[in-house]
């Protein structure tokens, strides 16, 4: 039995996925799910639909031969493909709101080292963490970086 790569729908990530004609001598390909219509000649939408697989990895605990059966790429296909979303840091988009409720705690671990941790609570985002000995009343104004403290200011 061979492996057929199965195509995934971009925008509803189906794949519930026909062949659909050809268009400048590509492939066109039709969602039955949602009736798009679409090729698979965009290295963007190739690689944002290989992350539904990576997330499946990740999050949904699946192993490479389960993800191998039901995508079609090989365990080294994939492998190839994880380590290269691995070896991308993740973007941080700090998002700017009018109010702020700023939320400060820590906590503590074994090894006496406490995680401090400043929080939007209206949008819902870390804006920063640092590593500190305790949470103490004075380490807000004098210990916090340059940023934090103009941060805190223009609140």
């Amino acid at each position: 039995m061979s492996k057929k790569r199965k195509t995934r729908c971009w925008g509803c990530q189906s794949l519930d996925v026909i062949r659909w004609g050809q268009r400048d001598y590509k492939q066109r390909f039709k969602c039955k799910n949602c009736g798009l219509l679409f090729t698979r000649t965009n290295p963007w939408i190739s690689k944002q639909n290989r992350f539904v697989w990576f997330r499946d990895w990740i999050v949904g605990k699946q192993t490479y031969e389960q993800i191998s059966l039901s995508s079609g790429y090989s365990v080294r296909t994939l492998e190839r493909y994880f380590e290269g979303y691995l070896s991308e840091d993740p973007v941080w988009k700090i998002r700017s709101s009018d109010r702020v409720n700023l939320l400060i705690g820590g906590t503590y671990f074994a090894n006496k080292v406490c995680l401090v941790l400043y929080r939007n609570h209206t949008i819902k985002s870390t804006l920063m963490y640092r590593l500190s000995d305790g949470e103490l009343n004075y380490s807000l104004s004098k210990n916090e970086s340059p940023q934090i403290r103009r941060y805190l200011l223009h609140l």
